[in-house]
């Protein structure tokens, strides 16, 4: 059965939560990677869907810092959640592509702690813009 979608935005959010419910599975099974990686997806498809809810035309990027500065325009303060794309954006081409391994990220590939981190930090940003939404 096919999901109906009421608008643009809500397309973005329910792929965020798609990212989430895959972040949670990889949780259980150890896959620390890529947790990490759908974590960051769901943060970025969540701020997209924001911005596209308020008309905000999002740049073609996969920098969660860049997207939240395009956020800023709406006029809302989202100083409570700056930290945390800082702390995905590091993760999105480190976990992603096997050449970026080496060097990436300082410790090497996420572990436990990063993926736990990781997946907190894209649920509390994907639902503040929820609520904000009203969604």
């Amino acid at each position: 059965m096919t999901q109906q979608l009421k608008n643009r935005s809500d397309q973005w959010f329910y792929f965020a939560d798609n990212d989430l419910l895959s972040a949670r599975s990889l949780l259980k099974d150890g896959i620390w990677n890529q947790v990490c990686f759908h974590a960051h997806q769901a943060a970025e498809k969540a701020i997209k869907g924001y911005l596209k809810a308020h008309e905000i035309k999002a740049q073609k990027t996969h920098d969660l810092l860049e997207l939240y500065e395009t956020m800023a325009v709406s006029g809302n303060e989202w100083n409570n959640f700056y930290e945390g794309c800082v702390y995905l954006n590091r993760f999105y081409i480190a976990t992603r592509y096997p050449d970026a391994f080496v060097g990436a990220l300082p410790e090497g590939l996420p572990g436990e702690k990063d993926a736990i981190r990781a997946l907190a930090e894209a649920e509390n940003i994907v639902e503040m813009l929820k609520k904000v939404l009203g969604t």
